[in-house]
């Protein structure tokens, strides 16, 4: 059975590599607040479309969340999720590159809909030895 959130997650997924800028936003509360791979602090959805989606989509493909390896935590109307995630990074027009990142996504439901009210997407850390 998949959980509300964990379709919430494919959803996102989907609209990442479709460069969906509405339909991500769809599933966000207008309010968010959001740190980003380029946004430091972002509030609001208009916001966080602007200064991080539209940058790092346009230069991304193959988006996709490590789903068999995602956290998720519901209680009552709030739930969080945690995951790995990784995609093909183009920045600049040079070559392609994996990257490797993780997410914290906060969601309350309202009005019957799962909503991030908060998101944090970063890159995982290079191993140092």
């Amino acid at each position: 059975m998949t959980s509300p959130i964990r379709a919430w997650l494919r959803k996102f997924a989907a609209a990442v590599r479709d460069r969906d800028y509405a339909a991500g936003a769809h599933l966000f509360a207008p309010d968010v607040v959001g740190f980003g791979t380029v946004a430091n602090d972002v509030r609001g959805i208009d916001a966080l479309v602007a200064r991080q989606w539209r940058v790092i989509w346009a230069a991304s493909r193959d988006f996709d969340f490590d789903h068999s390896t995602s956290h998720v935590h519901v209680a009552g109307d709030h739930a969080w999720a945690a995951a790995l995630w990784s995609s093909l990074g183009q920045p600049g027009g040079a070559l392609q590159r994996r990257r490797l990142g993780r997410a914290t996504i906060v969601f309350r439901r309202i009005n019957g809909r799962w909503r991030a009210v908060h998101s944090h997407f970063s890159l995982t850390p290079r191993n140092r030895a």
